[in-house]
């Protein structure tokens, strides 16, 4: 997808309705009894689409996704469902300028400012939790398309139901685009013969490059190849994205708790990196392309991926500072002239990896278990794994 990807996002606050939030770097959702009408901070977001760019095949999924900031002050686990209805904002969003009373009714709630309630999502009781929450703004996607609207504006607005004493406290923080940790995306999915187009990933980058053998005289291992498992996450039939076409990180193995290389022992040198080669070409890299790790120098690569290939690269085999690490971090692909795509992952817990899925979309979700040379949906639709990949 093409265009300048600025997003405006802001919340707007009852208690203070005419202070701006547009520059944090949190977005608040937050809903109480002790507020009337139990809506005290609600989302607007606005990001820019150019609906003249996007493939002529029929839509058929659209997701608005925000990450959870767990360090935030009053961030405790959740005694109630946070019910989040998903509107249309029907105005322009000027970032600098959104406040609880800069609508034709205060808090966005007039015809002139939102469309109907599209859906609702439920951030669930309990302990939060660092990981993606997808909103689905597919009708108001069709919409747009259909109008020649080059904006995406969205209002998530919360709500809980009271118990039988008559109270609720609900409150959830999310990532902003002005943080420099996982900011918001959109996933667009199309049925048809042309590949899918997706809106940008955590961080802005424009791609991810694949690397695949290290100057070691360790050699990585092909892993699996475009379209290697047939099923998908859901019952229900979906389209399955033809892979976005570009030379990608795949998956992220930050936190190992098996023996992920294959050398008989669990330990350091399991963590990676997974790229993929989703281009129609074969690659040479020929010391060309090194990844980095929280900056750090890294060794080159060289050899050859063949499209639709991927590859590990693990720890220590293209230098020891080459290290994912399980606290999160970024990790930055350089190219010949230039650095070519940064992406910056959360906090993993010990297993856990973090993955595109569908395999080359450029959606990301959290793999309770890791898949290098899988598909990275392979544990997703089969329950019961092997031992080992």
């Amino acid at each position: 997808m093409s265009g300048d990807w600025r997003w405006n996002d802001a919340y707007i606050n009852k208690t203070a309705p005419d202070t701006n939030y547009g520059a944090n770097s949190g977005l608040n959702l937050d809903a109480r009894t002790s507020i009337e009408g139990r809506t005290n901070k609600s989302i607007i977001i606005q990001a820019p689409i150019d609906v003249s760019d996007l493939p002529t095949t029929t839509l058929v999924g659209a997701e608005l996704v925000l990450w959870r900031d767990v360090t935030c002050p009053g961030c405790v686990p959740q005694n109630f469902d946070q019910l989040v209805n998903i509107r249309e904002v029907l105005t322009d969003v000027v970032e600098s300028a959104v406040t609880w009373n800069s609508w034709d009714v205060p808090g966005a709630y007039g015809e002139q400012d939102v469309g109907p309630v599209v859906d609702v999502a439920t951030i669930a009781t309990g302990p939060i939790y660092s990981g993606g929450e997808t909103f689905n703004v597919l009708e108001i996607m069709r919409r747009i398309i259909a109008e020649g609207i080059d904006d995406l504006r969205v209002k998530l607005e919360p709500d809980c139901a009271p118990n039988n004493a008559g109270n609720c406290f609900t409150f959830s923080n999310w990532w902003s685009t002005e943080a420099q940790n996982i900011r918001p995306y959109v996933v667009l999915s199309f049925y048809g013969n042309v590949t899918p187009t997706a809106t940008p990933t955590f961080t802005p980058s424009p791609t991810m490059v694949a690397t695949p053998t290290p100057t070691s005289t360790a050699t990585a291992t092909p892993t699996a190849t475009a379209g290697a498992s047939t099923a998908t996450p859901t019952p229900t039939p979906t389209a399955t994205p033809t892979p976005v076409p570009a030379l990608v990180i795949s998956e992220i193995i930050g936190n190992p708790d098996t023996d992920w290389n294959g050398d008989g022992e669990v330990n350091e040198r399991d963590r990676g990196v997974e790229v993929c080669n989703w281009t129609a070409a074969t690659i040479d890299f020929q010391d060309d392309y090194w990844l980095r790790f929280n900056g750090l120098a890294s060794d080159p690569f060289n050899g050859i991926v063949q499209a639709g290939q991927c590859f590990v690269v693990w720890y220590d085999l293209s230098g020891s500072q080459f290290r994912p690490m399980a606290t999160g971090g970024t990790v930055d692909l350089v190219g010949p002239t230039d650095l070519l795509q940064t992406f910056t992952y959360p906090p993993l817990q010990p297993g856990q990896c973090v993955g595109r899925w569908p395999d080359g979309s450029n959606s990301w979700v959290f793999l309770n278990r890791c898949s290098p040379g899988r598909s990275n949906g392979y544990f997703l639709v089969n329950p019961t794994p092997t031992a080992t990949p």
